[in-house]
């Protein structure tokens, strides 16, 4: 359930870049931020194979601001 729900989510993530227009993209850097970092933590979920009941799946707040950096930098950049 938790892999396909993984998918899922993924899909979505990838649907809404593609629907998103490019002369749009520069103001939405923070939901950018955002999606960047709910996929490193999917990401990190899925490498514990879903097992939640453990440890707190988290990033380090450098971690986040480093995502954050790169919504950034690719808004300015390449949009």
């Amino acid at each position: 359930l938790m892999s396909f729900e993984s998918a899922r989510a993924r899909d979505f993530y990838k649907r809404a870049v593609s629907y998103l227009a490019v002369e749009d993209r520069r103001t939405l850097i923070a939901a950018e931020a955002m999606r960047l970092i709910y996929g490193r933590l999917l990401d990190k979920l899925e490498a514990k194979r879903f097992q939640v009941f453990g440890p707190r799946v988290s990033l380090s707040t450098p971690g986040k601001v480093g995502l954050a950096l790169t919504a950034w930098v690719r808004g300015r950049l390449f949009f």
